[in-house]
């Protein structure tokens, strides 16, 4: 199974690649529902830690601590750094590394794709157009820990902008629009890519982000 995945600071969404179409994966709450997003949270009680859909669980219970914007402090650690969460301590990437083995094993048990624990999970990655050579490592070594095969890192608003043009080109000679300009204004960053589109050809002229 092939996949896009967001890794946001406030909501996490995964895209899979089904014959040509990219649809968004929803996730089944402890209260049945379906959501298109999986939450960034992280619980703590003592040494114990829950991640995503069960940290959420326990958003308004005062023995867990929660943590939220995880990926906004990650940004700011080495990976060995250590965290303090709770009465425990953990590195920054022993943490996102555990919150994305829980995804992985959500996509599994919680999620609208038929997958089996075995089956192999391809995956693209979207960042934030500013996110410096440490937070990019981090990324992705803690996505290759959690069994992710990781393809590729995008910028996240590069991937938009490509995914748009992709469409718009399949739409036929009657779509004209030769530049496009995504902003991504996200929970921790706020984004712009500028993409070419030259006949079947996509390519991003420049892609910037602030915090």
């Amino acid at each position: 199974m092939r996949l896009g995945i967001d890794y946001g600071t406030t909501r996490t969404v995964v895209a899979a690649v089904d014959r040509g179409n990219y649809p968004v994966v929803s996730f089944q709450t402890a209260e049945g529902d379906t959501q298109g997003w999986y939450p960034s949270l992280i619980a703590a009680r003592g040494d114990a830690r829950l991640y995503g859909l069960d940290a959420s669980c326990y958003q308004d219970d005062p023995d867990w601590t929660l943590l939220r914007s995880c990926k906004r402090q990650v940004a700011t650690l080495g990976p060995a750094t250590p965290l303090t969460l709770s009465t425990g301590s953990i590195t920054a990437l022993e943490l996102l590394t555990a919150f994305l083995i829980q995804l992985r094993r959500d996509l599994v048990t919680r999620s609208n794709l038929r997958l089996t624990p075995q089956e192999p999970l391809e995956a693209v990655i979207a960042v934030p157009a500013n996110a410096h050579s440490n937070q990019r490592f981090l990324t992705l070594e803690a996505f290759r820990r959690a069994g992710f095969q990781v393809r590729g890192l995008l910028n996240e608003p590069s991937a938009a902008g490509i995914e748009y043009a992709h469409h718009t080109r399949s739409a036929g000679p009657s779509a004209r629009r030769e530049l496009v300009v995504v902003y991504d204004l996200g929970g921790g960053t706020f984004d712009a890519s500028v993409i070419s589109m030259a006949a079947r050809r996509h390519e991003v002229v420049h892609s910037a982000g602030i915090a």
